[in-house]
């Protein structure tokens, strides 16, 4: 493997630090946008929330929505040719499945720093990522 990467995938939940991710991610693959993946993973909805009970969310709307503004994001980031990614299911498991299919060379996840109970509560999407990626991980830290 060799640098720039070829493929390189990058989560982004559109937070502050996955947006500096994305960033690392350009320049991995040596400034060219086209090698990028970027991938927004959509929690399930519990089936009792309101939205799925009146029939007001369900989701095709929640995958139609963040699609659309995952590509407004690229393009106003001027990565308009990174192929974008909306999927449903567990974050850390979807990434480094995602990984594989795509045949990633590099994945770049963010890790928000998270300890103690908050951790253990929510787990670490970086570390699934790192424990089930087929490609090596890159993981940034949140500055505090």
């Amino acid at each position: 493997m060799s640098f720039p990467y070829e493929k390189v995938l990058v989560p982004t939940d559109f937070s502050d630090i996955s947006l500096q991710a994305l960033q690392v991610a350009l320049d991995a693959t040596g400034g060219d946008a086209s090698r990028l993946h970027v991938v927004s993973v959509l929690v399930p909805v519990v089936p009792p929330s309101p939205g799925i009970v009146w029939g007001t969310v369900d989701d095709q709307v929640r995958l139609t929505r963040v699609q659309e503004a995952l590509e407004q994001l690229l393009s106003e980031r001027g990565l308009a040719g990174a192929t974008p990614h909306v999927v449903i299911g567990t974050p850390g498991t979807m990434v480094a499945d995602l990984a594989k299919e795509i045949d990633a060379d590099l994945v770049v996840v963010t890790s928000h720093g998270r300890t103690g109970l908050v951790r253990a509560a929510l787990g670490s999407v970086a570390e699934r990522v790192v424990r089930l990626s087929p490609a090596p991980v890159l993981v940034l830290k949140a500055s505090k």
